[in-house]
């Protein structure tokens, strides 16, 4: 009985520290397609660059509309990419979200682009989300607030285009894609 123990106990800590270690970032190109298939957002490294270091080379996102597997550009911008191929493309092609797994008290949390326009997210920073201390998980070098089984995504509210996202407390948050701003459940 005590060896089936302690397997099961080795077992338990080796996955908690395979939950809790830090993911390094990838730093390639990378495609993320909308749910409905119809659009392909491509980050990928500006030419020029591709013999400077990921981290301090210029990267763009591009939009594409995907007819019968043709890809026609539909938008393009500079992006600040993190190194973590992620993101949300909606199922118009205007919208691309990226959202930090980290979290950080003082800077923001979410990238927001709409047509090849940045859009001002700087107020979305980890405090504004009121997630009490406790709730925040520490993995071995950053700390972690996203409930990734939760409600994420893109979502129609009050005739607009939002994202939603549900942190470790359990709660849910609209953000607003016009101005990068939190907005009230209602």
């Amino acid at each position: 009985m005590k060896p089936k123990f302690l397997l099961f106990f080795l077992l338990y800590i080796s996955t908690i520290k395979v939950l809790l270690a830090d993911e390094p970032p990838c730093w390639g190109k990378f495609e993320v397609k909308s749910k409905n298939l119809k659009f392909i957002a491509v980050v990928q490294r500006i030419n020029e660059d591709s013999l400077k270091e990921p981290w301090d080379s210029r990267w763009t996102l591009t939009v594409y509309e995907n007819i019968n597997h043709i890809k026609k550009m539909i938008w393009s911008t500079m992006y600040d990419y993190s190194g973590y191929p992620e993101g949300a493309l909606s199922d118009d092609g205007k919208y691309f979200v990226y959202i930090e797994s980290w979290y950080s008290e003082k800077k923001p949390l979410a990238q927001i682009y709409k047509s090849g326009k940045h859009v001002n997210s700087s107020s979305l920073t980890g405090e504004k989300f009121h997630i009490p201390s406790n709730k925040i998980m520490k993995s071995a070098s950053h700390k972690l607030w996203l409930d990734m089984t939760g409600i994420k995504g893109f979502k129609k509210s009050k005739g607009h285009l939002v994202y939603l996202l549900t942190t470790l407390d359990k709660q849910t948050h609209i953000i607003n894609l016009e101005n990068g701003s939190i907005e009230t459940i209602e």
